[in-house]
């Protein structure tokens, strides 16, 4: 696993308090991996013609991704 991934899993570990079951964990495990696809796509969202193409949104709402 990378470090990105790895930092990702830690984030992950624990909900509140205490550690997560695991459901919760591969739950929000997921979430944010969607966010930090999303906000990579920001990183490198480009113009078409002045208007940007929202690939954020769009993958945040493809996984049911709250903002």
């Amino acid at each position: 696993m990378n470090q990105l991934l790895e930092q990702l899993k830690t984030q992950a570990e624990f909900v509140g308090d205490r550690y997560a079951l695991p459901d919760e964990f591969a739950e929000k495990f997921a979430e944010l991996i969607v966010q930090e696809c999303a906000e990579f796509a920001d990183e490198h969202n480009s113009e078409v013609e002045g208007v940007t193409l929202g690939i954020s949104k769009a993958i945040k709402q493809h996984f049911g991704v709250d903002e």
